[in-house]
């Protein structure tokens, strides 16, 4: 076997993972016309995926322990093969979601743990830097390319293109699979723990569901809770059952390690020394990386009408140092210790944050908006590639598939705290800075202000330009106080992302005290 064959087809299977998720994004209006359905059930696609590798990822690493890493892998791309299918010649949104959101997702959920596992297991000292180095290379690239040949596909033929082709990459894969290392089960134990998978799964959903509808439900006041718990919004007590599920799992695996019986996750293994702090720094990056993602796409697409196409042509300055890094990190890490890239990492994230904040305007101002999206690329580049490599580094060799689906859950935790903490600010930065900019603005009738007023309070929502001139001309206010309520209105948006990008430098640097407890030594050859 050639020395870099394994890396190739994991890198190969980690660009098809990356692109399912952005040509999701751009596909959402042809598959909602092309279905009959509306934004919110394709939404609700989008969001079940999410759930569902959330609540299972730790599973599933432990799964790779069972019946073996290269078996597990198999199965995933057999589960994207029959779920890309099911999703390209899909005829209602049900049939789509049981494709897209169970079926794929369920083969993700293999795949993710089972491929970072083996990489760490293939590969030794700098041999697996580079190959830790070219895997988020591989996601850089999917996600400079997925918004375009999603976009292309999805406006010259069909968004069903896309998920057929996706199937037929797999199966490709799927044939490639005999040439990575065979690797037996490594637990020998009889049993598996399903008490801990009913708890994990239950648990992870919860938190992750609490924090993804928070910015609509409200954290504690209610904005639009389905139901009103005492009259607060549903997210605390449906993100505070999930951590009483993850409590109690974590009682339970403690107690039946004592006994001797088979476990989820082997408590020993956070006791290593650098797991947890790679963890946190995972979850922290994650979610200022993630969040200040959301604000950009907001700005892009709501503020400046910008199409999923455009949005992803405007990124691609992230995309493509976010690839540099990835391929620079090997050679870095040489020079540099665990905690001095991670550190640099979480800087540029803050530095990212800081340029946003000083360059939204009512138009994308040029150098600063390009220099933003390039200093987030480097930070993920970095951070995705050294994060990995540290937790992967910090267990035994029979804890890999266990600690790969750990990390990636951390990863999942701060991809859904992202644009629920950035979120809730840029919406409630909205609404205080349009009712502070009413009150103050000169000119403006009383009749007008009392209307604005009940607006505001009335939840504000982010609208575009041409959304937000229907929503003032419904007013039925004077021209002239229209003309000033618009333009008060598209300054309150700014307003609102400045905060929200704000918000995300302050947790970046706050997440870089997770970095100091990284390794201050380089790894050895």
């Amino acid at each position: 076997m050639r020395k870099w064959t394994v890396l190739v087809i994991l890198a190969a299977i980690q660009m098809l993972l990356s692109l399912d998720t952005m040509l999701m994004s751009v596909s959402i209006s042809a598959i909602t016309e092309d279905l009959q359905t509306n934004i919110t059930a394709v939404q609700a696609v989008i969001t079940v995926y999410a759930l569902l590798i959330a609540a299972l990822l730790i599973t599933a690493g432990r799964l790779g322990d069972h019946i073996g890493l290269r078996r597990l892998l198999a199965i995933g791309l057999g589960l994207r093969i029959l779920g890309g299918l099911i999703s390209a010649f899909a005829p209602t949104i049900l049939v789509f979601a049981a494709g897209e959101s169970l079926i794929e997702a369920l083969g993700a959920v293999l795949i993710i743990p089972a491929s970072v596992a083996i990489l760490a297991s293939t590969y030794q000292g700098h041999d697996r830097a580079k190959a830790f180095g070219m895997l988020s290379a591989s996601t850089a690239m999917a996600i400079a390319l997925g918004p375009i040949v999603g976009g292309w596909l999805t406006t010259e033929f069909s968004w069903r293109y896309a998920f057929a082709g996706e199937a037929v990459v797999a199966a490709a894969l799927l044939t490639c699979v005999r040439f990575l290392p065979r690797s037996d089960a490594t637990k020998s134990e009889s049993g598996f723990d399903w008490l801990g998978v009913l708890l994990t799964a239950s648990g992870m959903a919860l938190v992750v569901l609490g924090f993804q509808r928070a910015s609509i439900w409200g954290w504690i006041e209610n904005n639009d809770s389905p139901i009103t718990p005492f009259g607060l919004a549903l997210t605390p007590f449906v993100v505070l059952g999930g951590a009483a599920c993850l409590g109690v799992f974590a009682v339970t695996q403690q107690s039946r390690s004592r006994r001797d019986l088979p476990v989820l996750i082997d408590p020993k293994m956070f006791g290593r020394r650098y797991l947890r702090p790679s963890l946190l720094s995972t979850m922290a990056s994650q979610t200022v990386a993630v969040g200040l993602l959301f604000a950009i796409l907001l700005y892009l697409q709501t503020v400046l009408g910008y199409s999923a196409l455009a949005s992803g042509l405007a990124l691609l300055p992230m995309a493509v140092s976010s690839f540099v890094a990835s391929l620079l990190w090997p050679k870095l890490s040489r020079i540099l210790s665990p905690r001095a890239i991670s550190l640099i990492g979480m800087g540029l994230l803050a530095s990212a944050a800081a340029v946003l904040y000083w360059s939204v305007s009512p138009r994308v101002s040029g150098n600063p908006f390009l220099l933003a999206a390039a200093l987030l690329g480097l930070s993920l580049g970095l951070l995705t590639s050294q994060l990995s490599a540290v937790s992967q580094g910090a267990v035994l060799e029979d804890e890999r598939g266990s600690v790969g689906g750990v990390h990636f859950t951390a990863h999942g935790l701060g991809t859904a705290l992202g644009p629920a903490i950035v979120g809730t600010v840029v919406i409630a930065g909205l609404a205080s800075a349009m009712s502070g900019l009413v009150q103050s603005a000169p000119g403006l009738r009383v009749e007008t202000r009392q209307l604005a007023n009940l607006k505001i309070e009335r939840n504000l929502p982010f609208l575009s330009q041409s959304e937000a001139a229907r929503a003032v001309s419904n007013l039925g206010i004077p021209k002239q106080d229209a003309a000033q309520v618009l333009a008060l209105y598209q300054r309150a948006e700014l307003v609102a992302l400045e905060n929200g990008a704000l918000v995300a430098g302050m947790i970046a640097l706050a997440g870089a005290a997770f970095a100091f407890a990284l390794p201050k030594k380089r790894p050895e050859p």
